[in-house]
């Protein structure tokens, strides 16, 4: 099996990170490795809920999901951004192909308290590698079904992401997003260039990351914990900053992280890079580097 890059494009982006996307995905496909991509949908939710006269609150980041706003939830994001994003890649010249819940491949359980909102249970992997095997791109969607009702959940996406890249062990998780990476202060434009998930978790702990940055830094840190091997969080309409994330090894950004050079010098604007904690390199906390651009 050749190696797999999971690419998660956020729901604040759409269509807009198309020039990206595609260019990430060609370049992935061109140095020998195959990609699958996991979207995100939460402000087509938004516009759908609101256009039906609901609104519904976020808890730690997560939409709360009423059995009731479920179908809304599913309609949106299998069958219309699902069916965009992969239509708009077979107009770039990618044979992608779309998965969502029919498709049997996320299971989740309802999250106490939260409606049909889920977390992630299960990944069946094997119509995923059937398809990549096939020099297919797959497209998934992040609604899950619950195995006990056949029900369908919300997943996070970031979570989906993260669980499907543990279960195909991918070698690296790129997630595109609508801002520069993971910020330790986003209102001073503090923002992490090279860090550890021992890092990470540290400052999840101590309560640095609001809103749906939580989930994404949870979402890294459970990727890290398999075998993948680094994450990524880039600006996905940042053309560069998608490639560079995809076209260097992981040896090379590790030891970028452990020159003395300045941040600037060692990585791309837009990007934060997470190291696995049992990687020698970025053990050491001073690799931790903040940057403001």
């Amino acid at each position: 099996m050749r190696p797999i890059v999971v690419l998660k494009v956020g729901g604040s982006l759409g269509i807009q990170a198309m020039t990206s996307l595609s260019a990430v995905i060609h370049r992935i496909t061109q140095s020998g490795k195959v990609p699958i991509v996991v979207h995100g949908g939460g402000p087509r939710i938004s516009e759908a809920l609101a256009a039906e006269n609901v609104e519904l609150p976020f808890v730690d980041g997560q939409r709360l999901t009423p059995p009731a706003a479920m179908p809304i939830v599913e309609r949106v994001l299998c069958d219309e951004v699902n069916g965009e994003l992969t239509v708009a890649l077979c107009n770039e010249g990618i044979p992608a192909v779309a998965f969502v819940r029919t498709s049997h491949v996320v299971f989740a359980d309802p999250l106490p308290g939260m409606g049909r909102t889920g977390a992630v249970t299960r990944v069946n992997a094997q119509p995923l590698l059937a398809a990549v095997i096939g020099d297919k791109v797959p497209v998934v969607a992040p609604v899950a079904t619950e195995e006990a009702t056949e029900l369908a959940c919300n997943v996070n996406a970031d979570l989906a992401a993260s669980a499907i890249a543990r279960e195909v062990s991918a070698e690296r998780i790129v997630f595109f997003t609508d801002v520069d990476g993971i910020y330790s202060n986003f209102e001073t434009g503090e923002r992490l260039t090279y860090t550890t998930a021992s890092e990470l978790e540290t400052g999840l702990s101590a309560g640095m990351f609001e809103g749906g940055m939580r989930p994404k830094v949870t979402a890294v840190l459970e990727a890290l914990a398999s075998s993948v091997e680094a994450a990524f969080v880039i600006h996905g309409r940042r053309t560069d900053a998608a490639l560079w994330a995809v076209s260097k090894s992981i040896a090379t950004h590790l030891a970028l992280a452990e020159s003395e050079r300045t941040i600037d010098a060692g990585v791309v604007p837009g990007t934060c890079v997470i190291a696995s904690k049992d990687c020698q390199a970025m053990k050491d906390s001073t690799m931790v580097r903040t940057a403001r651009w």
